[in-house]
């Protein structure tokens, strides 16, 4: 699924609109993603030592959630505003996360649905259908060539 700049663009502007509530975007986006991504798919809590072993109620008061959340967040927005050139960006996420995380590439594909999914719901005029299917395939395309990136490290994800 190849994007056009106009797709990028809607993503981008988009993002950039979420960016401007970051603090509060940060608490409610990510305790309610990796919530509803345990409670969903509660195989990829493995996945996370940190929080594997704590229950809803904590991920939601959680300060290191909170951090890794604006990692994840900051990372993820300057991957997509590298409309699609983030092959050296990639790299180094894709190699930690093929070699020391072992995370499974279906992982990112769960994270993506519910991230689209969250957005759709918490920002409907920054994300409706075109932004949800440009995003899509932004995120798409990137789990795409993080796969290319595991195959290189050996990791099978």
């Amino acid at each position: 699924a190849s994007l056009n700049s106009r797709n990028f663009r809607v993503v981008v502007v988009g993002w950039g609109g979420v960016f401007i509530e970051r603090c509060l975007f940060t608490l409610l986006f990510l305790s309610s993603l990796v919530c509803r991504m345990f409670q969903e798919h509660p195989d990829t809590q493995q996945h996370f030592p940190k929080f594997k072993h704590m229950t809803y109620q904590e991920l939601q008061s959680s300060e290191e959630l909170k951090t890794h959340g604006d990692t994840v967040l900051s990372k993820l927005g300057c991957l997509l505003k590298l409309k699609g050139n983030h092959a050296g960006d990639l790299h180094p996420l894709a190699q930690t996360h093929a070699t020391k995380h072992k995370i499974p590439l279906h992982n990112f594909e769960i994270i993506s649905e519910i991230i689209v999914k969250i957005l759709a719901e918490k920002y409907p005029g920054d994300f409706g259908a075109d932004g949800q299917a440009a995003l899509k395939k932004a995120l798409s395309m990137i789990i795409q060539d993080m796969g290319g990136m595991y195959k290189e490290f050996g990791f099978k994800g």
